[in-house]
C-alpha cells in the first residue's frame, strides 16, 4: 500500500509538471480584462510580467527600478529596443518614454501602457513597422509611478495621491504627483477665483495638494532625474479622463490661453516649437481616426494646472511631452477595447522620434526659481553698492587730502556744540525749565538771578547774540 501510495503521489506530479505545465498569468499573456483589481493588473503582477519579459527576450527588453516610493516601493521601468541589430548603437538610438498612473485612481493609463508593451514585444510581431522601429529608437514604459496608490487600489476603491501622510485624515492624506512638477508649481494663474485654487493646492488633505516644495517627492524625484539623464526626444504621459471623447493635451498647462495657438502661448513655447506640436498630434490624430480633441488644459479641461509633468518636461527637460486622457466606459467596453484604439497613435509617437528636431526655445523660470535667483544676487548687489560707496569716498579723500577731511569735521563738530549752548541759553527759565514765553534775563518776578544776557562773539570774531 505504501509503495502504491508513492506511485500516485509520482504520477501526479508528472502530469501537473510535464504534461500539462501550469502557466503563470500576467498581462504579457493574460487578458487585460483578467486583473485582480476590477479587471485591471495590481502592482505585484506588473512587475512579476515585466520581470518575465526581461528574461524571455533579454536581446529586447531590460527591466530596471529608477527609484522608490514613499513606501520604499520599487518603480518599474522597461527598456525594450533591439540590441542584437548594432547597424544604430544602443546608446546613440533616439528615447521615447511613455509613463502612466501618476495617479492611482487612474487605472486605463495602466492598461494602456501594458497594451502597447505587450504589442511591441508579441513573438511573432505581427506589425511590420516594429522591427524597424525597436531598431533605430529606445521605448522606455514606466508603467506605474504612483506605485504606493496603485498598491493600495482594490476593485471597490482607488487611491488618487501617493501615500504621504499630509493630514491627520489618511483617507484625504498624499500628494498628487501630477501637480509636484517644478515648472509654475506655485503659480496659479486666474482662471477662477484665486483662493479657491490656492486652497486646491495648498490644502494638506486636498485631493490634488502640490506638496511642500517642487519635487519633494521620492516618485517625482526619481521620474525627473531619470528624464534628464536619459533625454527622452518626446514623451507621452498617459492619463484616464471622465470626458466621453479622448484627447491630447499640450503645454502650457498652466497658461489660461483659449487656445494652443494663442499668442501669449505662442511666445512663450516658440513658433518653431509650436509647428512641431502640430505635426506630431496631427500625425497622431490621423493615425488614431481623427478620435482625439487636441488642445490645451485651458481649451479642453476648462481650466489650468500648475506644477504637472508635461510643462516641466517640455519645458525644462526639453522633451516634446503631451497627456494622453484615455476615456470609455469600463462596464460596457471592456478595458482592451478601449485601450486599443491608442495602439496606433502611440507607435505613430514613437516611430516619429528620430525625425524630431531640437527644443528651440530655452527654459523658462517659475517664480521659485525668480526667488531663489534673487536670494542668490541680492547680497550680491548690495555688496557692490557699498563696494561702490567706500571707493568713491576713497577717492574724494585722497583728492582733498585726510588732514583737511578731519580737520573740517572738528570744525563741524565744534559748531555744533556752541549752536546747542546758544539754544540752552535761550531757553533759561527762573523755574530751571526751558519755554521761549519766559522772560529771559538777571531779574523775573522780582528774582535776581545775577545774571543778564546780552550779545556776545566767539573767538572769531563772529556774533553769537549773548553776553554775561
Amino acid at each position: 500500500m505504501v509503495g502504491h501510495h508513492y506511485l500516485v503521489v509520482i504520477v501526479a506530479y508528472l502530469f501537473s509538471h510535464l504534461i500539462l505545465p501550469v502557466k503563470s498569468v500576467s498581462f504579457t499573456n493574460g487578458s487585460l480584462d483578467s486583473g485582480s483589481v476590477g479587471g485591471f493588473w495590481k502592482y505585484s503582477e506588473v512587475v512579476d510580467g515585466a520581470k518575465e519579459l526581461a528574461s524571455k527576450f533579454p536581446q529586447l527588453v531590460e527591466y530596471k527600478s529608477i527609484g522608490a516610493s514613499v513606501e520604499n516601493s520599487d518603480i518599474p521601468a522597461l527598456l525594450i529596443t533591439n540590441k542584437k541589430d548594432t547597424t544604430i548603437p544602443v546608446d546613440r538610438r533616439p528615447s521615447v518614454l511613455f509613463a502612466s498612473t501618476l495617479r492611482g485612481d487612474e487605472p486605463l493609463s495602466l492598461a494602456a501602457v501594458l497594451h502597447a508593451i505587450r504589442h511591441l514585444t508579441s513573438d511573432p510581431q505581427p506589425d511590420p513597422i516594429v522591427p524597424l522601429m525597436l531598431s533605430t529608437t529606445k521605448l522606455w514604459f514606466i508603467p506605474i509611478v504612483n506605485v504606493d496608490g496603485w498598491a493600495a487600489a482594490t476593485p471597490q476603491s482607488y487611491v488618487g495621491k501617493n501615500l504621504r501622510k499630509t493630514c491627520k485624515n489618511q483617507t484625504a492624506a498624499g500628494v498628487d504627483l501630477s501637480r509636484n512638477w517644478g515648472y509654475m508649481w506655485d503659480t496659479y494663474l486666474p482662471d477662477r477665483d484665486l483662493k479657491q485654487n490656492t486652497q486646491e493646492y495648498e490644502d494638506t488633505c486636498s485631493p490634488f495638494y502640490h506638496g511642500t516644495l517642487p519635487f519633494s517627492e521620492p516618485e517625482t524625484d526619481a521620474l525627473q532625474r531619470f528624464i534628464k539623464k536619459e533625454k527622452p526626444a518626446s514623451t507621452i504621459f498617459f492619463r484616464q479622463t471622465v470626458a466621453e471623447q479622448p484627447a491630447i493635451i499640450i503645454p502650457y498647462m498652466f497658461h489660461p490661453s483659449n487656445s494652443s495657438t494663442q499668442s501669449s502661448v505662442l511666445k512663450m513655447m516658440g513658433t518653431e516649437d509650436a509647428n512641431v506640436y502640430s505635426q506630431l498630434t496631427g500625425a497622431m490624430n490621423d493615425a488614431a481616426g481623427k478620435m482625439y480633441s487636441v488642445g490645451s488644459a485651458w481649451e479642453l479641461l476648462k481650466r489650468t494646472i500648475s506644477g504637472s509633468e508635461v510643462d516641466w518636461t517640455f519645458d525644462q527637460a526639453g522633451s516634446f511631452a503631451v497627456m494622453v486622457q484615455v476615456a470609455g466606459d469600463v462596464a460596457k467596453d471592456g478595458i482592451e477595447k478601449i485601450v486599443e484604439k491608442h495602439l496606433n497613435a502611440t507607435l505613430t509617437f514613437a516611430s516619429i522620434a528620430r525625425s524630431l528636431p531640437a527644443k528651440s526655445a530655452k527654459p523658462g523660470k517659475s517664480i521659485v526659481k525668480h526667488i531663489q535667483t534673487a536670494v542668490y544676487i541680492l547680497p550680491m548687489i548690495l555688496g557692490a553698492v557699498l563696494a561702490l560707496i567706500l571707493l568713491i569716498g576713497y577717492m574724494i579723500a585722497r583728492f582733498l587730502g585726510y588732514d583737511k577731511i578731519w580737520d573740517r569735521f572738528v570744525f563741524f563738530v565744534h559748531r555744533l556744540k556752541r549752536w546747542r549752548m546758544y539754544r540752552n541759553y535761550r531757553g533759561l527759565a527762573p523755574t530751571g525749565k526751558y519755554g521761549d514765553d519766559e522772560e529771559v534775563g538777571g531779574e523775573d518776578d522780582g528774582v535776581d538771578w545775577g545774571f543778564e544776557l546780552e550779545g556776545g562773539e566767539d573767538d572769531d570774531g563772529e556774533d553769537l547774540g549773548y553776553r554775561m
